[in-house]
């Protein structure tokens, strides 16, 4: 399930943020039997009260890299011109 994942949607996994994946996909499989009702409240359940920051999700390494990506993918769009 988790190579799945990796391969379908996220296409890159940070080592940073693995846990946060995996914790994504247990739940994922323990949830499995549940119709998608069940599923729906029990995801609105465990969510309520919980905050992610994006200031705590990124750190400034991790945002410096992103606008050094940025940059260089503008340089690569710019010599095709």
């Amino acid at each position: 399930m988790m190579k799945r994942g990796y391969n379908g949607t996220y296409h890159q996994m940070s080592p940073k943020h693995l846990h946060r994946y995996v914790n994504e996909f247990e739940g994922r499989h323990n949830v499995r039997p549940l119709d998608t009702i069940d599923q729906m409240k029990l995801v609105a359940r465990q969510g309520s009260g919980k905050k992610l920051l994006y200031d705590d999700l990124i750190s400034t390494t991790t945002a410096l890299l992103l606008a050094e990506d940025r940059t260089s993918k503008r340089r690569r769009r710019s010599d095709c011109i």
